[in-house]
């Protein structure tokens, strides 16, 4: 018997042994089940892959270190790479989730938004006036419902109703109806698209802040704030509307030293001029230093010559070093009364430790000046560093107030800095 059962111990071993491999094999098939997405979870990847521009997926990208091919280099590749990671199991779900935030969550992208001004000055603003302004709007879109033509979906919510140094802060969200025909079965099927974006309104200067670099939705929200404004003012004897912020500004003209003749700068347009201004205010500002015009774009002149068949729009032009403003080519540009659409330019922001040492960050930031496009004024700043990500939030938020003071001061802040760049 005894030697029965020890021949019997082995098999009983081996026995044991292949359920603990059919165990392990199983939980390893649930494990590669559960890394991998599902079709739902691969559609909304695409769907955010799709809504992200280069600098958005790079900032992520480079944030997790993620490892794409050496070839990927355009957008399309990029995205085919990461779709292909997604569905293999590679890219975790917490990655998922940070592309999905970016490209559905409108409080993260800080550092990039829309200006625009209104028609209408509104006095007594106060918090308590708004939500019940909201609330009384609420239920006059409702009952406007039955309206097709003058509807629409959507929703505000007041998240600070601010103070003299900043406006009042709102979320908008617009959910528009989209449908999808099915070729097999012949039907329809809608579906809500929902679009959210963080508005500042600047009441007591008329300016409007839309925080966004998507411009679908900022043309879609912007129908919305309009509606508000227009209920807000409840005034039928003016028609508000949104328009890009008046950037224009004579230079004085200079009289000769015998008094009998003076020299008129009509060959600088007022845009420009305005925008110049600002560009020095900013390196005036305790915050900024070493600005630095990197890339620059102009309208043409014969952008406006409508009997011409073939016709240059713009004309840019780009530097890896100096400044863009030293060199002859811009200055003749900008003495041909030619209008900046767009700049791009490198500038220090300083900040300072908890010892008061100050810290050196070399930033890229961009205004977008172009009214064909959105009419509106746009400023940004690149956010690709992730290490640094609330040092660029708060220099964004120090150069919107220095966009909003020079904005407002109905002086040239620096004229004779401008005359001495332009050589006038």
């Amino acid at each position: 018997m005894a030697n029965l059962e020890e021949s019997m111990l082995p098999v009983a071993t081996g026995t044991k042994d292949i359920k603990q491999q059919e165990d392990e094999q199983r939980r390893g098939i649930r494990t590669e089940q559960q890394l991998k997405p599902s079709l739902e979870e691969i559609t909304t990847f695409r769907h955010a892959l799709k809504l992200l521009n280069q600098r958005e997926l790079t900032s992520i990208i480079n944030k997790n270190k993620i490892k794409l091919p050496s070839d990927a280099q355009k957008v399309s590749e990029i995205i085919y790479a990461l779709e292909r990671s997604f569905r293999e199991g590679i890219l975790s779900k917490e990655i998922f989730h940070q592309f999905r935030q970016a490209a559905f969550n409108p409080d993260l992208d800080t550092t990039d938004g829309f200006f625009m001004s209104f028609n209408y000055k509104f006095e007594g603003i106060s918090g308590d006036l708004l939500k019940s302004k909201i609330s009384e709007w609420k239920k006059d879109s409702q009952q406007n419902k039955s309206s097709e033509r003058e509807s629409f979906n959507a929703e505000i919510q007041l998240l600070d109703s601010g103070s003299n140094s900043k406006g009042s802060l709102f979320k908008f969200t617009r959910k528009n109806e989209r449908f999808i025909y099915n070729n097999q079965n012949m039907l329809s099927k809608n579906y809500f698209e929902v679009q959210q974006v963080v508005v500042e309104i600047y009441f007591d200067k008329q300016i409007v802040y839309f925080q966004t670099s998507n411009s679908v939705k900022f043309h879609s929200i912007k129908t919305v704030v309009l509606n508000f404004l227009r209920f807000l003012a409840d005034d039928e004897h003016i028609k508000i509307k949104l328009s890009a912020p008046k950037m224009s500004k004579l230079l004085r003209f200079a009289v000769s030293e015998n008094g009998r003749s003076a020299k008129v700068y009509d060959n600088i347009n007022p845009n420009t001029i305005k925008l110049l201004d600002l560009f020095l205010e900013i390196e005036n500002s305790r915050s900024f230093s070493s600005f630095q015009c990197v890339d620059i774009k102009f309208d043409h002149e014969d952008s406006m010559n409508k009997d011409l068949k073939d016709r240059i729009k713009s004309q840019a032009y780009g530097c890896d070093i100096g400044d863009l403003f030293n060199k002859s080519e811009v200055k003749v540009h900008i003495l041909s009364n030619r209008v900046i659409l767009q700049i791009e330019f490198k500038i220090v922001y300083t900040t300072y430790d908890a010892e008061g040492v100050p810290l050196k960050h070399t930033i890229l930031a961009g205004i977008v000046n172009d009214k064909s496009k959105a009419n509106a004024l746009r400023i940004y700043i690149e956010n690709n560093e992730h290490t640094i990500k609330d040092i660029i939030k708060d220099a964004y938020k120090d150069l919107k107030d220095v966009f909003m003071g020079s904005l407002m001061d109905s002086n040239l802040k620096n004229e004779e800095k401008i005359k001495r760049m332009l050589g006038i």
